[in-house]
């Protein structure tokens, strides 16, 4: 399989991997949250429909390609897959979850704790998705063992 097609599959399962985990934070875990706030602020409750879906859709998929352009810079410098997992899904987090509700605290819209707990809630979906992407990229030329006793080579040199 080409690096290409191998790529779009692993794009497509992580923009899976993060509409699902946003459900599931969203719609089941958080779900009486989002009630209650939308009554406090005066709104009716949602009522998902076909062009919602398709946003949170077209969203993660961007999401996604951020992951893969993250993997990728991280890959150029971290070997190790787990590493490099647990990294660019971090990163991943950072940029794409934590920002945006760090970003809506100043208008005071929704509660701060509200919107913490919904970023903090998201990272095991960015994290996974990350590693659906390092799991389907090229393996790297060192192991986690090599790169750990170059490490300490450079470590000592110091």
């Amino acid at each position: 399989m080409s690096r290409a097609v191998r790529l779009s599959l692993a794009v497509a399962a992580a923009t899976f991997v993060l509409f699902q985990g946003g459900y599931v934070v969203h719609a089941v875990v958080l779900s009486e949250r989002w009630l209650a706030v939308r009554q406090a602020l005066g709104l009716r409750p949602l009522e998902p429909s076909a062009s919602m879906l398709g946003l949170f859709a077209l969203a993660d998929l961007g999401r996604a390609l951020l992951a893969l352009g993250i993997v990728n810079a991280v890959g150029a410098r971290v070997a190790c897959p787990k590493a490099r997992a647990l990294l660019s899904g971090a990163a991943l987090w950072a940029i794409a979850g934590l920002l945006p509700r760090l970003a809506e605290l100043p208008i005071d819209v929704y509660p701060a704790g509200f919107l913490l707990r919904c970023a903090a809630y998201e990272a095991p979906a960015m994290v996974l998705a990350a590693g659906v992407i390092v799991a389907s990229s090229p393996a790297p030329a060192a192991s986690c063992a090599e790169e750990a006793a170059v490490a300490e080579r450079e470590l000592a040199e110091v």
